[in-house]
């Protein structure tokens, strides 16, 4: 006979087993509940910490912690609930060669977004966009989640200058160095929402003068990585930018190809920046060079101006003759059908033609 502790027991285990777990998950995911129990945690759904502590705890082959993770994760998903066991920290934890790998992409990453520029127009657009793609890419998340993310994914923390980025998965906290650089972007995006113009956010970004953004984004449905044209303008209508181009921006910065977006010099003099009322006026400028693109175009302009220069007095001449052999043609013409289209009169018939 069962007592009224092992009753309640029972139906705890049944409440936190998911309908239809396969049998070769139950043993494994059993062990989980138990521990958690233990442990005073909660099994369902399991954050990635606590499944990071239940690896410590019960230490085994790599092969056994993958099918305890395979079935945390299926009775997670039967669930309908994010599955902790992707997590790319526990994935690290799982396979010492994915995390050997992702630490030296996280520290490549590192010094490549430390070298961005944060100032300046455009490269400064540039460089916070691209400096918060390489930071989630870094983290474990996919182009095409970074692709899909929207604002309402992104979460500013005002306590510890951190963030999370809501994913499929679980949430993704970012701290350091990562959330000041996908904050540096949110930034961007605070402010554009709340200024509509390329020229203000130029002017701000000359001094990098950009408010922190609020913990929540202005619009929750706006993707947060739009394209940019090469000048640096955003579309009114954000536009996402799509998986392929995020994984060529990252590959370009990766391999030391990346173009540094700055706008090339002034040409003419009246372009350039004016000096003070107090200084000297500054030496006459030299004659700018167009280069030899230019001087080509020029002198092919040339060319042709001078080969059609007698363009017009051949087609008045063209036209001219046309007009005379269009008159003769009339009179030719008027000549042949005058016999045959002359008619007599009635005086000019006789009488001997009417008994005819």
């Amino acid at each position: 006979m069962t007592t009224p502790a092992e009753t309640a027991q029972a139906s705890a285990d049944r409440s936190m087993r998911p309908a239809n777990l396969p049998a070769r998950y139950r043993h494994d995911w059993a062990l989980f509940t138990d521990w958690c129990t233990a442990a005073d945690t909660t099994a369902l759904p399991a954050a990635p910490a606590t499944l990071a502590a239940f690896i410590a705890e019960h230490p085994a082959t790599p092969g056994t912690q993958r099918r305890r993770m395979s079935a945390i994760n299926y009775a997670h998903t039967s669930a309908h609930l994010p599955a902790p066991g992707r997590s790319e920290p526990i994935r690290a934890l799982l396979d010492a060669r994915r995390a050997a790998r992702a630490a030296r992409l996280r520290e490549t990453v590192d010094a490549v977004v430390a070298a961005l520029p944060v100032s300046g127009w455009p490269h400064g657009l540039f460089g916070r966009r691209d400096g918060a793609l390489l930071t989630l890419a870094a983290a474990g998340m996919t182009y095409a989640a970074i692709a899909g993310l929207r604002r309402r994914d992104l979460t500013m923390h005002a306590d510890d200058g951190g963030l999370t980025v809501t994913t499929a998965g679980p949430p993704l906290p970012l701290t350091g160095d990562g959330a000041a650089a996908v904050r540096r972007w949110a930034a961007v995006l605070e402010f554009v929402d709340s200024h509509p113009s390329t020229r203000t956010l130029a002017a701000r970004l000359e001094t990098a003068a950009l408010p922190d953004a609020a913990a929540h984004l202005r619009y929750p449905g706006a993707p947060v990585f739009t394209r940019i044209d090469r000048w640096g303008y955003l579309p009114l209508a954000p536009q996402p930018i799509t998986a392929a181009s995020i994984g060529a921006i990252a590959g370009a910065h990766l391999t030391g190809i990346a173009p540094d977006h700055a706008l090339p010099p002034p040409l003419l003099a009246e372009d350039r920046p004016r000096p003070a009322a107090d200084t000297a006026p500054p030496a006459p400028p030299a004659p700018v060079r167009l280069g030899a693109y230019f001087d080509r175009g020029i002198a092919a302009r040339h060319r042709d101006h001078t080969r059609l220069a007698g363009l017009d007095a051949l087609i008045d001449d063209i036209g001219t003759r046309a007009d005379e052999i269009l008159k003769r043609t009339l009179a030719i013409l008027d000549e042949e059908a005058a016999p045959a289209g002359r008619v007599q009169s009635t005086s000019d018939i006789s009488t001997a033609d009417l008994s005819n």
